[in-house]
């Protein structure tokens, strides 16, 4: 490698930097446009790649994929939720009711990563799954008592979760949504529209 050869590399990195930015901020916009459009509330996130402060020393014990630590956006998820009922306090978690919804919003950057699938085999996703609230008697918070519990299920299908006191019961269902068919609003609320009145017949109530 020649000087000109790392100038031609450091170009690609500053252009992979802003393509990455413009990527971020388009799939933020999209989540924000999705939020509205469900009528649903943040609750909490997951980050499975990324270092907090506390950590960050971790970053010279020479860890093999310690670049992708440093890609938060990277099959990030959010949780939000839908809740009829809210105590005085806002302490909504004791108080869930029965069709209560949770929503969660996983971002697929890149559906091969896992099965070694070639860039242009792979899709970009934007995968949404709801849990439907039969029955929740809190044990600790929603995020341990469920989230954590539970397994994702097939696309297209509702799969039932009980905790083993049988005192937390659900119902979830997802689907994984193309990123390359939602490109422009009208594309976007034509593909979150069909996807709701899918869940909305899977789960027998109105999304």
């Amino acid at each position: 490698m020649n000087q000109n050869d790392m100038n031609l590399i450091l170009q690609d990195v500053r252009k992979a930097y802003r393509l990455l930015a413009d990527y971020q901020q388009r799939i933020i916009e999209l989540i924000t446009f999705i939020k509205k459009e469900l009528d649903i509330e943040h609750f909490s996130y997951y980050f499975p790649n990324y270092y907090t402060l506390r950590y960050i020393d971790k970053i010279y014990n020479g860890e093999s994929e310690i670049g992708l630590r440093f890609l938060p956006m990277m099959d990030f998820r959010l949780l939000l939720h839908k809740t009829k009922n809210i105590s005085n306090n806002n302490v909504w978690q004791y108080n869930f009711q029965k069709d209560d919804l949770f929503f969660e919003i996983y971002v697929a950057s890149d559906d091969g990563k896992e099965d070694k699938l070639p860039i242009c085999d792979s899709r970009s996703e934007i995968r949404i799954y709801i849990y439907k609230c039969l029955k929740y008697k809190r044990k600790n918070n929603w995020y341990h008592d469920v989230w954590e519990m539970s397994e994702y299920p097939e696309f297209g299908k509702v799969t039932p979760f009980q905790d083993k006191s049988g005192e937390i019961e659900y119902q979830i269902y997802g689907e994984s949504l193309d990123l390359s068919e939602m490109y422009d609003e009208e594309s976007v609320r034509s593909t979150l529209d069909a996807f709701r009145k899918r869940a909305s017949e899977k789960l027998e109530q109105e999304i």
